[in-house]
């Protein structure tokens, strides 16, 4: 597969992944705000922002131009995941920090795929 095609599966694979997730916290906010220790608000938020980058990942694949498309994705996934891994390093409960670490690696493969596609300059 070249590098064209590695990176609009990526960009694709990343929208389903993220509104999957949009769709799952919002869905289970009753259970992991009280766990989590935040406001049931605060996620809902959190699973609004996901799914708007869900639909700019989905129609952006298709409506601009594929590499700065791969570059402004792959940088905001790489500050994402160092986002999300602080976030995992300071919840309460070791399961759960090591569910949202696992989040973290799963949005920093995708920051890989996207860096593999861009391929050398």
């Amino acid at each position: 597969m070249d590098g064209r095609r590695i990176g609009s599966v990526s960009l694709r694979l990343d929208a389903v992944y993220c509104a999957a997730t949009a769709v799952l916290v919002a869905g289970f906010t009753p259970l992991l705000a009280p766990i989590l220790e935040v406001s049931p608000i605060a996620l809902v938020a959190v699973a609004s922002v996901v799914a708007a980058w869900a639909a700019f990942l989905w129609f952006g694949s298709r409506r601009f131009a594929l590499r700065p498309m791969l570059w402004t994705v792959m940088s905001a996934n790489i500050v994402a995941a160092a986002a999300i891994g602080l976030v995992a390093s300071v919840l309460p409960g070791f399961a759960m920090s090591l569910l949202v670490a696992a989040v973290a690696i799963e949005v920093a493969a995708f920051a890989g795929s996207q860096a593999v596609s861009l391929g050398p300059s």
